[in-house]
């Protein structure tokens, strides 16, 4: 391949540093002349006049593309080699397998969400991956036991309906579950009591005895009668009545119908002679009440809930109550009966303050925001500590600004790439190598051409 070039050649014995600066893939060699060039070889080749100053530089190279033709690596040229640097293939969903085929590139396949129990319902959810949620076995039948058997599904097992009851008879409804229906034991007779026993009826004739001898007991329609024998002697200062089923005739009794006195009856007449109540006690008031005697104390309620009331001798002492808790921090009082203790209140408005009492006296202690670190302002801010960094930045962009032990520190940025060919320095906080040799070998050829 011939390729023209009249401009002035330079000659490079670093294909890298050609390739950096015409800005071409990889090199393998490089010629150049002034005129023609004749370079055989596979690849690729080019010409390229490159400015220099005021000067042109015409260049024939050849270089290698670096293309793998495969879609799974990504091609760049590093120190003049070719790199293929696999690709990641990650579209962030659970619910597909990730890989890369070398023809097409990236491939997400969805995946299977399976687990082999047929009592959960199997999907997939992009956030979390394979969702696996137990079904619900509910044949609104009460009268079956739902369960989930994880071979088959949903089993609907008949209850079994038994009371253990021979009186009952025992279904299933399918919307109530077990019914126990009792057995129909009525033999139309209303003076037996009808029941079931084991199983069987039995009629049992009703016990109309009222256990009283004096009464002839008997069964009417299904009630009891019970008839009083008549024990009437005709004798009417005695009251006739039946003992043990022989009539007993009882002296009248005389009562006034005031139970708080003694009756009797005196010569066919009666008497009633008041009972006398006195405990020998003066702080009680005594009375009859309902033929008993009643000994209430005295009523020494002073209306007052905050004094102890009692009787002495007769007479009503209502004593303060005592309301001391002993705490000098609290006002002692009583409300209603009870014993009030009020913390008192020690709040001087201000937040960065912790308020307490302290033998009766408010202290206010200012709280302690010292984190321990000598680089922070600390401070109280609205009650709670507020710890606010120095500020060291001295407001150049080439320096590292810091806080040793409460003092700035600026540091240079160190800008030294170990190359004794290249001129180090920071220019806004970035930094700069500009290499001088290569331009200075560059411009030598040049200029003595």
């Amino acid at each position: 391949m011939k390729k023209k070039c009249d401009e002035i050649v330079k000659e490079f014995d670093d294909p890298a540093a050609l390739a950096a600066w015409i800005g071409v893939g990889r090199l393998n060699f490089v010629t150049s002349t002034k005129g023609t060039a004749n370079i055989d070889g596979p690849g690729n080749y080019d010409s390229r006049i490159r400015t220099f100053g005021e000067e042109k530089i015409c260049v024939t190279y050849y270089y290698e593309p670096c293309d793998d033709d495969n879609a799974c690596t990504t091609d760049s040229v590093v120190d003049n080699k070719c790199v293929h640097t696999p690709i990641t293939c990650d579209d962030s969903n659970p619910c597909t397998a990730d890989s890369c085929d070398p023809a097409k590139g990236c491939v997400f396949t969805p995946i299977t969400c399976d687990d082999k129990n047929a009592c959960t319902e199997d999907s997939c959810d992009p956030a979390e991956g394979c969702v696996f949620t137990p079904i619900v076995c509910d044949d609104k039948n009460a009268c079956t036991e739902d369960s989930c058997n994880p071979d088959t599904g949903c089993v609907y097992t008949p209850i079994i309906c038994d009371d253990k009851d021979a009186c009952t008879v025992d279904s299933c409804d399918p919307v109530e579950g077990c019914v126990f229906t009792p057995i129909d034991c009525d033999d139309g007779d209303p003076c037996t009591i009808d029941e079931c026993v084991d199983g069987e009826c039995v009629f049992t004739p009703m016990d109309c005895d009222d256990g009283d001898p004096c009464t002839i007991d008997e069964c009417v329609d299904g009630e009891c009668v019970f008839t009083p024998m008549d024990c009437d002697d005709g004798d009417p200062c005695t009251i006739d009545s039946c003992v043990d089923g022989v009539c007993d005739h009882t002296p009248m009794v005389c009562d006034d119908g005031d139970p708080c006195t003694i009756d009797r009856c005196v010569d066919g007449e009666c008497v009633f002679t008041p009972m006398v109540c006195d405990d020998g006690d003066p702080c009680t008031i005594d009375r009859c009440v309902d033929g008993e005697c009643v000994f209430t104390p005295m009523d020494c309620d002073d209306g007052d809930p905050c004094t102890i009331d009692r009787c002495v001798d007769g007479v009503c002492d209502n004593t303060p109550m005592v309301c001391d808790d002993g705490d000098p921090c609290t006002t002692d009082e009583c409300v209603d009966g009870e014993c009030i203790f009020t913390p008192m209140v020690c709040d001087d408005g201000d937040p960065c303050t912790i308020d307490r009492c302290v033998d009766g006296e408010c202290v206010f202690t200012p709280m302690d925001c010292d984190d321990g670190d000598p680089c922070t302002i600390d401070e109280c801010v609205d009650g709670e500590c507020v710890f606010t960094p120095m500020d060291c930045d001295g407001g150049d962009p080439c320096t590292i600004d810091r806080c040793v032990d409460g003092e700035c520190v600026f540091t240079p940025m160190d800008c030294d790439d170990g190359d004794p060919c290249t001129i180090d320095e920071c220019v806004d906080g970035e930094c700069v190598f500009t290499r001088w040799s290569a331009m200075t070998a560059i411009r030598a050829p040049l200029m003595n051409a």
